[in-house]
């Protein structure tokens, strides 16, 4: 599909020459639409965003400068067209706060005002994810045509009280590139250079990520920090299940690389979604400060990135994330590093998603693991896939197998547990709950209350300290 309407193509002809920009593109079926509207700046950050969301969105603007809100309030029916849109990208007010000749503003700050609450209530009427980007700095000096910098705060402050009021999300790009004019701005020019129009761009995709369903910013492949921890590693795997190249991050304990003694594993879980194998790096350093004090004993531990819906299989997204990990990514670790390739050297753990992921894989693969904690999960979002009979109730609509989820899955198996939560994490009653139910079917387990930890796993391991490490050791030294 091009984004070309008849309206368009008489004007599409001639601009379409002019800038690159404006020229139409072919969408992918598959992914979301946005739109951006804007002016001469957001044409600027257009490209350079389009190439940021490459493969996650279809990106489009109209093929031309929208100008004035009262222009915007003249051609947004046109703009929008009759297609869906899933996010919508705009600003008015460089043009609205121009000075024009008899020193009036081109757009009153009343009517800008008047002008941005028809067009927010026109902009809802999409059902889109909204966005209303603040208008970049203005510069002193003598400016054709005139504008006065202080104008700028003040169009801002009333655009960003309207749009919030309607529910849009706000991405400050007047506050993001004002420390950064020089020398990201032209001088004594509203227009940005290339540079400048790239870092703009850098924050208008992350705002259009936002707004998407989280696995549209999915990769399986995904660079460790710059700060990573040394003894980390990050290596990959060939999925055949996503023929695709996936990633996971490692940590080789003190010693490995010159002895030939073969290591227990621990697989961490991260939190949060997508997936993505350095989301839970930063915990390597307490498992590398307990394995060198002597406090455990040396152990392996790999991260595994989850997939786009952490560590589901979810066929609708074409991604298996449980599947991936129980049958690709374990028997590659197997090969590639000296582990215990058996039950009885592996354990599990994770945090928050990671919990929840945890609880699920232990007790549908007891034969793989020795060990199982799942610490801070969200067994409340559980519960409500199994009383909904699939649909876990959250705003991403996901709907999951009616039993797989942490109380159906509930049994006694041959595998170790231990829960782990805050006092103050906002799953601490879910987890009480859990627990109880895990009682009520006769699955025995260790706990560890954390007093006055909330929803951090760094903060409870900085109060367990090697506990869970030692846990897991604990059942390696029993096999």
């Amino acid at each position: 599909m091009r984004f070309i309407t008849a309206f368009l193509v008489p004007l599409l002809l001639t601009a379409q020459a002019q800038n690159p920009a404006y020229a139409p593109i072919e969408e992918n079926p598959s992914l979301p639409r946005v739109l951006i509207i804007g002016d001469s700046i957001s044409i600027g950050y257009t490209l350079p965003t389009r190439e940021l969301l490459k493969g996650k969105v279809n990106l489009l603007r109209p093929p031309t400068n929208a100008a004035h809100t009262g222009n915007g309030i003249a051609n947004i029916d046109k703009w929008l067209g009759a297609g869906k849109w899933d996010v919508i990208h705009v600003n008015w007010g460089l043009h609205d706060l121009k000075i024009m000749e008899d020193g009036k503003h081109q757009i009153p700050l009343p009517t800008y005002e008047q002008n941005l609450e028809k067009l927010a209530i026109r902009l809802k009427q999409t059902g889109a994810k909204l966005i209303y980007a603040t208008t970049t700095p203005v510069p002193e000096g003598k400016l054709n045509p005139p504008r006065n910098p202080s104008d700028v705060v003040r169009y801002n402050e009333v655009a960003v009280a309207v749009m919030k009021r309607h529910g849009f999300a706000i991405n400050d790009l007047y506050s993001a590139i004002l420390p950064k004019l020089n020398p990201l701005q032209r001088p004594v020019n509203v227009h940005f250079t290339d540079e400048g129009s790239r870092f703009l761009a850098t924050k208008v995709a992350a705002a259009i990520l936002a707004a998407l369903p989280p696995h549209i910013s999915f990769q399986w492949i995904n660079k460790l920090p710059a700060n990573a921890h040394p003894a980390l590693r990050h290596g990959t795997y060939f999925s055949k299940l996503h023929n695709t190249e996936a990633g996971y991050a490692i940590y080789l304990p003190p010693g490995y690389e010159e002895g030939t003694m073969r290591y227990p594993v621990v697989y961490y879980l991260h939190g949060g979604r997508p997936g993505g194998e350095n989301k839970s790096v930063a915990m390597a350093k307490f498992f590398d400060q307990h394995i060198r004090s002597g406090a455990v004993p040396p152990m392996i531990y790999v991260f595994v990135n989850g997939g786009a819906v952490s560590h589901y299989d979810y066929p609708q997204l074409k991604s298996y994330g449980e599947s991936a990990f129980i049958k690709e990514l374990i028997p590659h670790i197997d090969s590639k590093y000296r582990t215990i390739a058996s039950k009885k050297g592996r354990g599990l753990e994770g945090f928050s998603q990671g919990g929840r992921g945890t609880a699920r894989i232990a007790f549908k693969h007891p034969e793989l693991f020795c060990s199982a904690a799942p610490m801070g999960g969200g067994h409340q979002r559980e519960k409500q896939v199994s009383d909904n009979k699939g649909p876990e109730g959250e705003a991403e609509g996901y709907v999951f197998e009616p039993t797989n989820n942490t109380w159906d899955l509930a049994r006694k198996v041959d595998v170790k547990w231990l829960v782990a939560v805050g006092t103050k994490d906002f799953n601490y009653e879910a987890n009480l709950a859990w627990m109880r139910h895990l009682t009520s079917r006769g699955v025995k387990f260790e706990k560890i209350i954390v007093p006055d930890v909330p929803h951090n796993a760094a903060q409870v391991y900085e109060k367990i300290g090697p506990a869970a490490m030692k846990f897991h050791a604990a059942c390696f030294n029993a096999q």
